[in-house]
């Protein structure tokens, strides 16, 4: 369901990304409800939302976050200020070094990982004053995700031990298995995953203080069965005598927030094209990669409406296009056109490409009914990022 936008974005500068802090609140609540009901720790993941303003308003509702590398784990133990969980696909000796100050739980992506550097983490995190959880990543070998590009259990997959040796080896040293199979799905995923995880390592998962049931649940898209989640949680829970975690991403911000863009030209080739003072490939790079439509206030499909456009990015890049809407009215220059559900792997994933400028990154208190001007970006950011 998209959230309520505001009426009026004409004070706010273009383009722009426009975070809802009521809709993020209401994600959060959503989210700790389960943690309420079931038992289940909650950790939000860095890697779909890390913008750090909102952090003081969201960190109750968690119990920490989740990292993938050196930046997001030092971000949520400077700004989050809970506990910090870290999985990568292989470390080096400089990551176990400075992650050492940081992380709380470190998990590893292979048995061979978890021998290079099991002892240089205790030693370094020691000598920070922290004891240092230490988990496993395990591919079970089983996923219902469509789209080979974000199928972590695919054929030739590099992330996690398949399941079958995981169950051979040796566990001694791991507190925790960690297993991340899902994306966009529903409790039922999990519940199916569960029982390929279960009849492999069942027998042995008494031996653990906690497994981590990874991201990829949709809890506040509409119709998420949050009363499936809740039972599974808890079942697994009373079973083994172990902690349950999750770590959702894309939940804490879906469809918290905005890209407001501004038409600087249209010109026709073929048909009427709109040029945007935002960009496909570095402002919303998830249009081309996964690829995905994403809505527009206003809009509809091409046709639907008296007036179709293809939009198209401001940089050279030919396929710099986000895709083709229809209108009530035909656009011209100056019309601001908002794009929805531009909280979640934008902001993180953006990019300088042609030297483009990033969008300005506002908040919005819906209650208040304001508008909170939170960053610019500019040359010194696009020069600071070459030599």
């Amino acid at each position: 369901m998209r959230a309520p936008c505001p009426s009026d974005f004409s004070n706010i500068p273009s383009p722009a990304y426009v975070l809802d802090k009521s809709a993020l609140i209401h994600n959060a609540q959503v989210i700790d409800s389960i943690h309420q009901r079931s038992g289940a720790e909650i950790l939000m993941a860095l890697k779909a939302f890390a913008s750090y303003a909102t952090f003081p308003f969201l960190k109750s509702y968690f119990a920490g976050t989740t990292a993938s590398s050196i930046h997001e784990a030092r971000l949520g133990y400077e700004e989050f200020k809970k506990e910090v969980h870290v999985y990568a696909p292989a470390y080096s000796c400089a990551d176990v070094r400075q992650l050492s100050q940081w992380a709380h739980c470190v998990v590893f992506n292979s048995f061979g990982q978890k021998k290079a550097h099991i002892e240089d983490f205790r030693r370094y995190g020691e000598g920070y004053g922290r004891v240092i959880d230490f988990g496993l990543r395990v591919n079970p070998q089983y996923s219902e995700i469509e789209v080979d590009l974000y199928d972590p259990c695919r054929i030739g997959s590099r992330l996690g031990v398949p399941i079958c040796e995981v169950a051979e080896e040796n566990w001694d040293g791991l507190d925790g298995l960690h297993f991340h199979t899902m994306c966009e799905q529903d409790a039922d995923v999990l519940e199916r995953t569960l029982e390929v995880f279960e009849e492999h390592l069942g027998n042995r998962l008494s031996e653990l203080k906690w497994v981590n049931f990874g991201g990829g649940h949709h809890i506040t898209r509409k119709g998420y069965d949050i009363e499936r989640l809740v039972k599974i949680v808890t079942s697994f829970r009373h079973k083994y005598g172990i902690d349950v975690y999750l770590e959702p991403g894309e939940a804490v911000a879906l469809n918290a927030g905005y890209l407001v863009s501004t038409v600087l030209d249209i010109i026709n080739n073929d048909g009427l094209i709109a040029i945007l003072d935002t960009s496909a490939t570095a402002h919303m790079p998830d249009v081309l990669e996964m690829p995905y439509r994403p809505e527009i206030i206003g809009a509809e499909l091409p046709g639907e409406l008296e007036h179709t456009y293809k939009l198209g990015g401001m940089t050279c890049l030919a396929g710099d296009e986000i895709g083709s809407y229809s209108f009530e009215k035909p656009l011209k220059i100056g019309d601001k056109l908002i794009f929805c559900d531009m909280a979640i792997y934008s902001i993180v994933k953006n990019n300088m490409f042609n030297g483009v400028s990033l969008p300005s990154i506002v908040l919005w208190d819906s209650e208040l009914g304001e508008f909170i001007h939170t960053k610019e970006f500019g040359f010194d950011e696009y020069k600071r990022r070459l030599s």
